[in-house]
């Protein structure tokens, strides 16, 4: 049963299943819910639907499920369906969402995956782009619809480098325990953002990676293959 419909500029987002209870508004928290924490620690708070155009990615769909949610008091959230279709230039996520205590979402925060870096590309899987960089001087490629992901060893310091002395240099060192850092190479959309204060880098131009935000990051893992 249509619950509520709600109309942005870029996308159609509504709620198909909804809990009767009341919850408090959380804030800006919309914590992506690892496979290892159990829902039963969370309530129930709504299932939303958004339907977007495919130019516009995944990030569309997710940042109007994300405000519509906090409006109900949901707080984390898991994906429950996403499929894409290029020949109507149409994508659908649907999450469901909860409410989780302070104790619930830290115990979900320590599932996270830890010590590594991830890199995307865009999102589609019948693209024909290929995404190149430098890995310790290392040339690393992956190609649309999937991502690059490193995990560090301990003691290890890695830079990785797009467009040589004019472009853009980041350091990551191994801290034990840190968590995962995504970044995007197209944007995805958000506009940009700076790269987190617990890597070391120097931005010589801030075009060529985008740090994507850690659940966002988390939601676009499960959907995107991870390179070979």
């Amino acid at each position: 049963m249509l619950l509520s419909t709600c109309f942005f500029s870029f996308s159609q987002t509504e709620i198909i299943r909804k809990s009767g209870k009341q919850f408090p508004v959380p804030g800006n928290d919309f914590a992506f819910i690892e496979a290892a924490t159990d829902t039963n620690t969370l309530e129930f708070v709504a299932t939303f639907k958004s339907d977007v155009k495919a130019s516009e990615g995944i990030q569309a769909a997710y940042f109007s499920i994300q405000e519509q949610a906090g409006k109900i008091g949901a707080n984390t959230f898991r994906l429950n369906h996403y499929s894409r279709n290029d020949s109507s230039n149409t994508l659908t996520l649907i999450l469901d969402t909860y409410y989780g205590s302070d104790s619930a979402k830290m115990v979900n925060f320590n599932h996270h995956e830890e010590t590594a870096f991830i890199i995307f590309g865009d999102e589609n899987p019948n693209g024909e782009k290929a995404y190149s960089f430098k890995v310790n001087g290392k040339k690393k490629e992956f190609k649309s619809g999937t991502y690059f992901k490193y995990i560090l060893k301990e003691g290890e310091q890695v830079k990785i480098n797009k467009g040589g002395i004019s472009g853009m240099s980041i350091w990551f060192n191994y801290e034990k325990g840190s968590k995962a850092t995504h970044l995007t190479m197209t944007g995805l959309g958000l506009g940009g953002g700076p790269v987190p204060g617990d890597v070391v880098g120097i931005a010589v131009n801030t075009g060529r990676f985008r740090h994507v935000p850690g659940d966002l990051g988390c939601l676009l893992k499960t959907i995107l293959k991870q390179s070979e």
